[in-house]
């Protein structure tokens, strides 16, 4: 009888057991499928938060990019049609890529307000992450911030799936990024990445391109829709780098040559070279690897104050291309020991050539133009670049 009762006590704990243990299991598989859920979501919502910001990061690279338009350049400056571009580029680059399974619809903010999906404006500070765009000016227009966002209100929350059995449908994310276009050119250096500079070896004096900026200059050249230089005015004014002084009607020597980009000794070969495929590592070596402007904004260079003829065909097939050239303030001794003071790097487009007859009828005009060379580099020196632009950045 007693050892009846034992066994059936043993029975029975072993019953309880199972069933605490069953109660445990239950316990715990809902606290992994808990775990599993809330992994699910919120794996899911960090990739949503990853495409968001591949789109914000598209568009304000692209955005950026269109704020080196030609525009900027004309003798009445109108800023109106880059900013429209930019905008435009910007909502059509963010909106290019999917999030989840659907492509996101971005506001284009035509009113540039603040805190709106696409936002042109100035950023005097790049490094500060706390410095607002300043959308005061739009002649100082240097960066295109974008927002991309899932909410109630703009492309729907990001889904739950799990989490819906507590009551949690779908949750807000957005993305923000911010492109700059940097004008603070200093010099050059040419690496695998960037390709060959958009430098010429020519040098203009900076006293006759202020005067073309300050309206002094003519207007018969421009350029049709594929790009070819055409005869008319489309409100750029041209400079005529050789040799006459712009506006004054007289022969000026001097305020034109070219300059050694590299060793002094390079041939007339280096010289059409540099004209049509651009400045290269091993030019750039000579200069340590790097043309730079110094400390007080200058640079002494070797040159010529003449041209050669011999160059005609290769300035003639760049003709209408974005290139940059230097500016120099001061040059000494004449011929091939000239000496140029560089001050500064601006955009031009090459729109006519003409080298042969008399002097007073050579003519290299040139129109400002919006350059980008992957090649520029950005720095802080007394003297500034005009219309010279390095690839856009992300910084924020």
């Amino acid at each position: 009888m007693t050892r009846t009762l034992r066994a059936s006590s043993r029975l029975h704990f072993s019953e309880n057991r199972r069933g605490v243990v069953a109660v445990y299991a239950a316990i715990m598989l809902v606290f992994v499928l808990g775990l599993a859920a809330l992994t699910v979501d919120l794996g899911y919502l960090f990739m949503s938060y990853g495409q968001l910001q591949t789109c914000a990061d598209s568009g304000s690279l692209a955005g950026a990019q269109m704020l080196a338009s030609d525009a900027i350049v004309k003798s009445t400056p109108d800023y109106t049609p880059r900013q429209g571009a930019a905008r435009s580029t910007a909502v059509q680059f963010a909106s290019s890529n999917k999030v989840g399974i659907d492509l996101p619809t971005v506001d284009s903010n035509s009113s540039n307000s603040s805190n709106g999906d696409v936002v042109i404006g100035y950023l005097a500070d790049p490094e500060n992450p706390s410095a607002a765009l300043d959308t005061s000016n739009p002649a100082l227009y240097n960066a295109v911030q974008v927002r991309v966002r899932k909410t109630t209100a703009m492309n729907g929350l990001v889904t739950s799936f799990f989490a819906r059995v507590w009551g949690n449908s779908g949750n807000p994310v957005a993305a923000k990024a911010t492109a700059l276009l940097s004008s603070s050119i200093v010099g050059f250096k040419v690496t695998s990445e960037s390709g060959n500079s958009d430098l010429l070896p020519f040098a203009v004096k900076k006293t006759d391109w202020d005067a073309l900026l300050a309206g002094v200059g003519s207007d018969h050249y421009g350029r049709n829709g594929a790009g070819d230089v055409v005869g008319g005015s489309d409100g750029i004014l041209e400079l005529n780098m050789y040799p006459l002084s712009n506006g004054t009607g007289g022969v000026v020597p001097g305020n034109f040559g070219t300059v050694d980009i590299g060793n002094p000794n390079n041939s007339t070969a280096d010289l059409d070279r540099q004209i049509l495929y651009g400045a290269n590592s091993d030019d750039l070596a000579y200069f340590g690897g790097a043309l730079v402007l110094g400390d007080d904004g200058t640079l002494l260079m070797n040159g010529d104050t003449g041209v050669s003829a011999g160059i005609k065909e290769e300035l003639e097939s760049i003709k209408g291309k974005p290139r940059v050239i230097m500016l120099y303030s001061t040059v000494t001794q004449q011929g091939n020991n000239a000496t140029y003071t560089i001050v500064g790097f601006v955009g031009i487009r090459i729109m006519y050539v003409k080298l042969t007859g008399a002097m007073t009828q050579k003519k290299i005009m040139v129109q400002p133009a919006a350059v980008i060379d992957a090649s520029a580099l950005i720095g802080d020196t007394p003297n500034a670049s005009t219309y010279v632009f390095s690839n856009v950045r992300l910084v924020r």
